[in-house]
C-alpha cells in the first residue's frame, strides 16, 4: 500500500487494508499508524471493536491487531483505530463457513 501525505499534514491510516470479510477460523492481521509529514510516527494507536460477542476475537500488539472469525454474524464487526484527535473505521463481514 502506498500512502501519500502532504508535507505538514498528519493523518491516521491503516498500513494494510482490513479485509471486507472473514470466513470462520480465518485470521486477519493489519496495523494502523499516525503519519506526520509523510512519515510513520511512534505515537500509539488504540483499537476498539464492536460486533456480536462470540463471533470473533481480537488481539492488539502495539499498533497491530489480529482478528479471528469464529462464526457467522448478521452484524458486521466494526474496527475503530484512534490516535489523539484522529479516528478511522472499517466494517468486516463475518460470513462463517
Amino acid at each position: 500500500v502506498t500512502i501519500h501525505v502532504e508535507s505538514g499534514e498528519s493523518r491516521l491510516v491503516f498500513l494494510e487494508e482490513p479485509p471486507e470479510r472473514l470466513k470462520a477460523y480465518q485470521l486477519a492481521t493489519f496495523s494502523a499508524s499516525l503519519l506526520e509529514n509523510g512519515q510513520e510516527s511512534e505515537t500509539p494507536v488504540s483499537f476498539a471493536f464492536l460486533g456480536e460477542r462470540g463471533s470473533y476475537t481480537a488481539e492488539q500488539d502495539g499498533n497491530r491487531v489480529t482478528i479471528k472469525c469464529w462464526k457467522r454474524s448478521d452484524t458486521p464487526l466494526v474496527v475503530r483505530a484512534v490516535c489523539g484527535e484522529f479516528e478511522i473505521k472499517r466494517e468486516i463481514k463475518l460470513v462463517g463457513i
